[in-house]
């Protein structure tokens, strides 16, 4: 504590008081004289109680004043505003992953006094665009990588912010806003507001790419399901390589749908995590994009662990997975016997992995 008799001294710069040493202490007197400097700057009040022998108290007080009276989180023109999002969270069996974005998104809306659209697949959002007004679309990274032309080609005509994941590095469209995750609502006003395209009406789908041009690539299967663009997007553009990529995809079904299944009738929840989380990367890589969706929603699932989920949609699963590597065999002009040739020996194993884009919604 502080002697009575010193504490009119304390706010004097270099004062020390004989009980925190006097002239021995190692101390330079500044504390309080600086920290009372400020409070007097922003028109506060600084009060020191003191006990000798027992403590000091020192209490800042310092006055609130509105800087503005208009909400921090501010659109101009909100009116003019139609925004929607693209995103697949919004139907991940996870109900803590769901609700906190829905909550997020809905409590920005509604702060805002706009209609906030969501979507969770392309299908929708071709329909959405054939009749609503749409102004903004903010696109999930995974989102995003399965349909890049495709969204690329919609920048053209609405304002189109990517919430990126962070361990994604491509390359985007030049008309494409990048917002980085973790994101916060001022960087959500600040993209409404600074509009590049501006007028509320309903936005006019792009053209889809012809027939020719979506295939365009001499050799590659044609199979329900899969998105040949989409997985030479993950190989780099070599079709050579997404060959090797498909051929050991589908020899290595086997393998994967017996630990698979193993897991399953064990009920080890952690190992079926694993297992299903290697054949969601490795569907996402070739272009399977729905095998994928389910495959991410399982494995939250198992994460949990929510039994009643899995037991429903595993089987399932297992019969679109079964399905896609049958079409595969036969586009490849191999069979279900041929899954135990062996692979040429310069094909790589590289499939357990995160691919850019992946999941950390």
């Amino acid at each position: 504590g502080i002697g009575e008799e010193e504490l009119e001294q304390v706010y004097d710069r270099l004062f020390r008081s004989d009980s925190e040493g006097g002239e021995s202490s190692d101390k330079f007197g500044l504390g309080l004289a600086i920290t009372n400097g400020f409070v007097q700057a922003m028109g506060g009040v600084l009060h020191i109680d003191s006990i000798p022998d027992e403590g000091t108290k020192v209490t800042v007080s310092i006055p609130q004043e509105t800087a503005s009276e208009h909400g921090c989180l501010v659109l101009e023109d909100a009116d003019s505003l139609a925004p929607a999002g693209f995103f697949g969270f919004l139907i991940l069996p996870n109900p803590r992953v769901r609700d906190y974005y829905m909550r997020m998104i809905t409590h920005l809306g509604e702060g805002w006094s706009i209609a906030f659209s969501r979507v969770t697949a392309l299908k929708d959002l071709k329909e959405w665009l054939k009749s609503a007004p749409l102004t903004h679309l903010f696109v999930g990274t995974s989102e995003y990588l399965g349909n890049k032309d495709y969204i690329d080609r919609l920048a053209e005509t609405v304002n189109v912010a990517l919430i990126r994941d962070v361990v994604f590095a491509g390359e985007v469209g030049e008309n494409i806003t990048i917002i980085s995750k973790p994101f916060f609502g001022i960087q959500i006003a600040d993209f409404l507001n600074s509009s590049r395209i501006t007028a509320k009406s309903a936005a006019e789908p792009p053209e889809e790419a012809s027939e020719e041009s979506e295939k365009g690539y001499d050799g590659l299967p044609t199979v329900a399901g899969l998105d040949c663009a989409q997985g030479l997007t993950y190989c780099m553009d070599d079709e050579a390589f997404y060959l090797e990529v498909l051929w050991e995809y589908a020899n290595g079904y086997e393998e994967k749908v017996t630990d698979l299944a193993r897991a399953f009738a064990d009920r080890n929840w952690e190992l079926y995590t694993i297992k299903v989380h290697a054949i969601k990367s490795t569907s996402q890589m070739i272009g399977a994009e729905e095998l994928y969706e389910q495959a991410r929603a399982l494995e939250m699932a198992a994460s949990q662990p929510d039994e009643p989920f899995l037991k429903e949609h595993h089987p399932g699963f297992l019969s679109a997975y079964e399905a896609l590597v049958k079409d595969l065999f036969v586009a490849l002009n191999r069979n279900e016997t041929d899954a135990a040739v062996e692979p040429p020996a310069e094909t790589l194993e590289f499939f357990d992995f995160f691919p850019a884009g992946g999941d950390d919604e």
